[in-house]
């Protein structure tokens, strides 16, 4: 009895994913005459057919999914709605096609489309899961966000998300209401990078709660493992995002912004590439910088530990003709370049990088190389390591400063050009400026107006460390 007892346990714990406990989804896509406008010069529709291409692959494989189109048949109807996919498994590349052959035309009946969709998940006890994308508001019912509570709550597992692409102030507080009448997270999605990120979210969140089904149905192991990227706290403001991508592909699986300094993401076995989104002012993209690739081991918990690069600049040099910050590994391929952008704020803060040695040089306004300011920084994991800027040299400004076209400083060790300076067609910036470089013995060359030789103005110029040198050419 014991031996039967047994086997039928084991069988139990062995037995297949129900189909019932499954999380089902279905997309709700807006294909209104609306979805002609643009966004950075491209039709909403466009951008969402190209990220939906994108991302809909990478939605769980064990979710049944579903897609529920309006208006796009007829102008002026409110019944303009169609089951384009019944809920499946195989189905993903059926779903983009659909997405892909949408001409947007008519209205926007978001509650009628709902409801019917919630009239097509299966009869199970799983979770019901909705994504409503649209960039406007209902046009078919006066109080939408009422029928949306009326909806939930004759169908209390389920769960509607909606994305407001490209939508104005009012639209957004309507689509806002429908989420959290359908116990649902709201999406404000400006742009299409906005919209990416949104979908890559709720990627992430439903491939969680697909784990969360296979744990409680299996006695395997979960294939899903863990990922936590941690950096010194202090280097957060210099992100913008953060992004991880699946080794092999160019579209993210997970954006996170403006992120912590210590952040879980759980994910698929399998390897990854993460990438960091350096922060620019005026409005400027983030530079984007590829970190690393790694493996993510189902159940268990992968570490990316990055240090920080940080700048102590001396109360004198607070204000350099900076133009770019270079930073460059010297054991590994990685080179971060940031540029000033009429304001230097991000330059200096500290920099979130994987562990390794590092050169720093500066780009200086008019000049036509990088000059060094700091040679083989060890940047340890989860520490901060400081630049020490406080070596600079300064030419004072000769009575005839009209006759100067420029200088240049050589390292006398190498006979390499630390900083050559040409002065613009209509102004002298920034030739009498102050500038940090590292400390060594340079030559000092002086170019003239008519002149087609340089005039040497030091041999062997020495400047050490710490030292702030006043240059009098004699000129």
């Amino acid at each position: 009895m014991w031996v039967v007892r047994l086997w039928i346990i084991s069988l139990w714990l062995l037995s297949p994913l129900k189909a019932e406990s499954m999380p089902e989804l279905f997309i709700v896509f807006d294909a209104s005459g609306s979805m002609w406008g643009q966004i950075d010069s491209i039709a909403k529709i466009e951008s969402s057919k190209k990220i939906l291409t994108e991302v809909l692959p990478t939605f769980p494989a064990q979710m049944p999914i579903g897609l529920m189109v309006y208006g796009h048949r007829d102008k002026s109807s409110c019944s303009d709605i169609e089951l384009m996919q019944p809920l499946g498994l195989a189905n993903r590349d059926a779903i983009v096609r659909h997405i892909q052959a949408l001409r947007p035309l008519g209205k926007t009946p978001m509650i009628d489309a709902v409801a019917q969709a919630f009239g097509h998940f299966a009869q199970t006890e799983g979770q019901k899961i909705v994504i409503l994308l649209s960039d406007g508001i209902e046009t078919c019912h006066p109080d939408p966000c009422a029928q949306m509570q009326q909806l939930h709550a004759t169908h209390p597992k389920s769960i509607v998300h909606v994305i407001g692409f490209g939508v104005d102030e009012a639209a957004a507080k309507q689509l806002e209401c429908l989420a959290q009448a359908g116990s649902g997270r709201y999406f404000h999605a400006q742009d299409a990078h906005k919209l990416s990120a949104a979908l890559s979210e709720l990627n992430t969140s439903m491939t969680q709660s697909v784990a969360q089904v296979t744990s409680v149905s299996k006695s395997a192991k979960s294939s899903l493992g863990k990922l936590r990227i941690t950096m010194p706290p202090e280097s957060q403001k210099s992100l913008a995002f953060a992004s991880i991508f699946a080794a092999q592909s160019d579209t993210p699986k997970k954006t996170i912004e403006q992120p912590a300094n210590d952040t879980l993401h759980p994910l698929p076995s399998g390897s990854y590439r993460i990438a960091l989104g350096y922060a620019n002012p005026n409005y400027r993209p983030a530079t984007d910088l590829n970190l690393t690739t790694l493996e993510v081991i189902g159940g268990e918990e992968r570490i990316l530990a990055l240090g920080a690069l940080g700048f102590n600049r001396a109360p004198s040099l607070q204000k350099l003709p900076v133009a770019a910050v270079e930073i460059r590994s010297r054991t590994s391929d990685l080179t971060l370049q940031l540029q000033e952008h009429g304001n230097d704020y991000y330059l200096y803060l500290p920099k979130p990088l994987p562990q390794g040695t590092y050169d720093v040089a500066f780009r200086y306004k008019q000049s036509q190389e990088a000059t060094p300011v700091a040679y083989g920084v060890n940047l340890m994991a989860s520490q901060t390591a400081q630049v020490e800027i406080d070596t600079s040299f300064r030419m004072l400004k000769p009575k005839d400063a009209k006759e100067w076209v420029g200088w240049e400083l050589i390292d006398t060790q190498n006979n390499r050009s630390v900083l050559k300076l040409t002065r613009r067609w209509d102004n002298d910036f920034p030739l009498w400026n102050t500038f940090a470089l590292p400390a060594g013995t340079y030559k000092v060359m002086v170019w003239l107006k008519g002149m087609d030789e340089a005039l040497e103005a030091a041999e062997a110029l020495e400047i050490k460390k710490g030292e702030s040198i006043e240059f009098e050419s004699g000129m």
